[in-house]
């Protein structure tokens, strides 16, 4: 039995054999074969199907050489994902012996490796270049091109939609002329195919919208068109995100009718959209009512950039919508949040300032914060304190902190505050340089690992604390909410301060390790486990 190999679904097998006789030499059959003599085995079942064969005995009156053709297409009982074999069962008489034979083996779509008919056009689709044009797939030559090279990363990016059937975005903004011609996608290449325009009054105004993407930011707009008439002029306008209108990027002078003008205006960060607009680029071909007669667009292509390849140094980036699954990454630039969602995106390199919210998932790694009010997330190497403002937590949930440091010069020390989420909030702490000073809640459980601190505060007003780690002096500042939880200190540090606000508190505070020394000043229960301090103050004060 030979294995002929894995066929594409609804196909046609043929299948070669021959007979001899005793002393090896050719022969046929004794009788006329039939179909009947033969039968189509699927996937080992006992029962099979001569549905779609075709039998060619002694194959064009060669003795001895036969063939058996199969339609895959013929019956349903052909299906990919499945195994056959084909056998010859007696009583057929060859050279006067009853024979019986498993003659060929096949698989339809049923091996590794195997394309299905979409996988096989899509690679068709890569050789003829015209190009794989799934986002998630393979891209032609020239779009993978297009990534690299003189432009710096850039990518070239086509219009998506446009005004001529109806508004589009922003503002809804609706054409303005007489008749038109072809279409946005004639503008995607220099090939000589033209979106072209007649005016209405000496009025034209057209829209072009298009998505760079969520990780990526518009720089420039390349456009080649001609405007009719040596007086014209046509005004390029991008639609600014942050002021919601129009503005003004270029200009294209009449030239008679005949000539095409190649410009590349650029375009600024608050050209892009965000929030609900996010990637979203539209430039508008205006004649702010100037006189003229055609507009004729070859080429209309926006240029982008991976928001990876960094933000301007010393730039500033205000939000002025929700910017969430976002990548904002560069060196020594400025963030103003705005007020703004950022929930799901990656902010690298950025002072930041404002109040943002959020639901978890955003990492900032590298930044420097100031006064402002930050969401849940994970918070890399970065630095607290700038101009010793307080880091107030947006909302409940889990807040992370990696190698991260006090940016206060001196004694002093990085306020946080986390009081009043209404909900669990877990502050988790790993690896704190410099001082530091929390202002919790009961809904709070703080985690505080101290590499090398400086004066620490903690007001746990009813949060469960553990503080591990070494630090110059450590203060645990109670009050009357201090009531059934649990302080834990372990390390080695400075002089060590339980202080009461009132005289209601009951916490425990159970200390592990070395201290200078211990001055108890509360209600609740100390229990000291510590060495090496020369003495510990009276409790019960207050």
């Amino acid at each position: 039995m030979k294995y002929l190999g894995d066929f594409k679904e609804d196909s046609t097998v043929y299948v070669w054999y021959s007979t001899n006789a005793a002393d090896g030499s050719r022969i046929g059959f004794s009788g006329a074969l039939e179909t009947a003599d033969f039968e189509v085995i699927k996937d080992g079942n006992a029962t099979g199907s001569v549905v779609g064969v075709t039998l060619d005995e002694d194959f064009d009156s060669r003795t001895g050489i036969h063939k058996v053709t199969i339609d895959l297409s013929a019956d349903a009982f052909y299906a990919s994902g499945s195994d056959y074999a084909l056998l010859l069962y007696p009583d057929e008489t060859v050279d006067s012996q009853s024979v019986a034979a498993v003659i060929a083996s096949w698989s339809i779509e049923n091996r590794v490796g195997h394309l299905t008919e979409t996988a096989r056009a899509n690679l068709q689709l890569m050789y003829d270049g015209t190009g794989y044009t799934d986002p998630t797939g393979p891209a032609s030559r020239s779009q993978v091109d297009a990534t690299s090279g003189s432009s710096g990363g850039s990518v070239n990016i086509e219009p998506t939609e446009d005004n001529t059937s109806a508004a589009i975005d922003p503002g809804s903004t609706t054409k303005v002329w007489a008749t038109v011609s072809g279409t946005f996608a004639n503008v995607q290449a220099d090939n000589g195919s033209q979106h072209d325009f007649t005016d209405t009054g000496n009025d034209i105004s057209h829209v072009y919208g298009f998505d760079v993407g969520s990780g990526r930011v518009g720089t420039s707009v390349h456009i080649i068109a001609n405007v009719n008439g040596n007086a014209d002029e046509m005004q390029i306008e991008a639609w600014d995100h942050v002021s919601t209108g129009w503005e003004v990027i270029g200009t294209i002078p009449g030239s008679g009718g005949s000539g095409y003008v190649d410009i590349e205006p650029a375009l600024l960060l608050k050209h892009t959209g965000t929030g609900a607009e996010i990637g979203k680029v539209y430039i508008q071909f205006d004649t702010n009512s100037t006189t003229p007669s055609d507009l004729s667009v070859e080429l209309c292509l926006v240029s982008a950039v991976s928001t990876s390849d960094g933000i301007a140094n010393g730039s500033t980036v205000t939000l002025n919508s929700s910017t969430t699954n976002t990548n904002l990454i560069g060196n020594n630039w400025n963030l103003a949040l705005g007020s703004q969602a950022i929930t799901g995106s990656y902010i690298r390199g950025a002072t930041v300032t404002g109040i943002s919210s959020g639901t978890g998932g955003t990492t900032f790694e590298d930044c420097i914060f100031g006064a402002g009010t930050y969401p849940p997330g994970t918070y890399v190497r970065c630095g607290f304190g700038d101009s010793d403002g307080l880091f107030t937590a947006a909302s409940d949930g889990q807040y992370i902190f990696k190698d991260c440091f006090s940016v206060v010069a001196g004694s002093g020390a990085p306020d946080f505050t986390f009081a009043g989420k209404g909900a669990t909030t877990g502050i988790n702490v790993r690896g704190w340089f410099g001082g530091s000073a929390w202002a919790l809640d009961t809904d709070c459980a703080l985690s505080l690992e101290v590499v090398a601190g400086g004066g620490t505060t903690i007001t746990p007003a009813g949060a469960e604390v553990e503080f591990r780690g070494s630090c110059r002096a450590l203060t645990i500042a109670l009050a009357d909410t201090d009531v059934g939880n649990t302080i834990q200190v372990i390390g080695d540090v400075g002089p060590i301060a339980i202080t009461s606000a009132g005289s209601g508190d009951s916490a425990t505070i159970n200390l592990y390790g070395h201290a200078q020394s211990v001055t108890d000043g509360s209600n609740g229960t100390v229990n000291d486990y510590m060495s090496g301090y020369a003495q510990i103050g009276a409790a019960g004060a207050g």
